[in-house]
């Protein structure tokens, strides 16, 4: 199924009633911050338009008139986008999994040292003078087992690409970039290691950020399970007390699951405190 950006709203503009009757009528949609609106998504026919009964049930929508029949070909369509749809749409998110993904084969699969060593973690000090930044983020992308990448790998598309699809690509990048940096460099500074990697420190700092933003702020787009924060509280307790590092057999970076979850508790903190949508659907 494919998406087209419908009709755009202003922020303070409440699409409640909206939400509702396309929710009641079974019709897939979704809404999201673009360029500073609200952008309403529908699906598109098969000559990539809305249809004119879908357009009709959208104003009728805004008019709150929620009795309206839905359109025939979606009382009995699926409730949402394909995972595809939500990737072509979410291009931070798709470029993290093929990283993650390449980090995988080469460290996990085919066990290449020239390729840990080319992008692993260095002393501060040293990835300064080198001007090789890029070894703040890669560790981020190494996995050791295929269980390290699908983990990480299902909750980056599930929380990372919804933070994209409100947040914009542009601002999501910005977030990546910080929750790995912040979590590699802090591994690495308690630790003193090298050998560490996963994107479990983004998406520890990804958890924390949609936490606060729905837990305190209310931002309805950003609810995606009610107890993410609190099972990331959880996991960062157990793995402290050395109870996760028990049950699975490996080590665990702790610090860089702390970091990244500080540091998305923040910048959610930072945000909103400063930028409040007025309304929320």
């Amino acid at each position: 199924m494919q998406f087209i950006a419908f009709k755009t709203f202003p922020l303070d503009q409440d699409l409640s009633q909206l939400n509702r009757a396309l929710t009641e009528s079974g019709v897939p949609h979704r809404i999201t911050e673009e360029q500073g609106q609200q952008c309403l998504w529908l699906p598109a026919d098969d000559e990539g338009r809305v249809s004119v009964a879908l357009s009709e049930l959208v104003d009728s929508g805004l008019r709150g008139e929620l009795n309206t029949p839905p359109p025939r070909e979606f009382v009995r369509g699926p409730r949402g986008p394909s995972a595809l749809d939500v990737l072509k749409r979410a291009p931070v998110t798709l470029v993290t999994l093929i990283l993650g993904a390449l980090g995988f084969v080469a460290v996990g699969w085919l066990r290449s040292d020239a390729v840990f060593h080319a992008l692993s973690f260095l002393p501060p000090e040293q990835i300064v003078s080198s001007g090789q930044l890029y070894r703040f983020i890669t560790p981020a992308f190494f996995h050791f087992s295929e269980m390290h990448f699908l983990f990480n790998a299902l909750w980056v598309y599930l929380i990372g690409s919804t933070i994209e699809l409100y947040w914009g690509w542009r601002r999501s990048a910005l977030l990546f970039v910080l929750l790995a940096v912040v979590s590699n460099t802090l591994q690495y500074i308690v630790s003193g290691e090298i050998y560490f990697g996963g994107l479990s420190g983004v998406v520890y700092g990804y958890m924390g950020f949609i936490g606060v933003a729905y837990g305190v702020f209310k931002v309805r787009q950003l609810a995606v399970a009610s107890g993410i924060f609190f099972f990331a509280v959880l996991s960062l307790v157990l793995g402290f007390a050395g109870v996760l590092d028990w049950m699975t057999g490996a080590r665990i970076a702790h610090w860089a699951h702390l970091g990244g979850f500080a540091s998305g508790v923040i910048a959610a903190f930072l945000y909103f405190s400063f930028y409040r949508p007025t309304r929320s659907i």
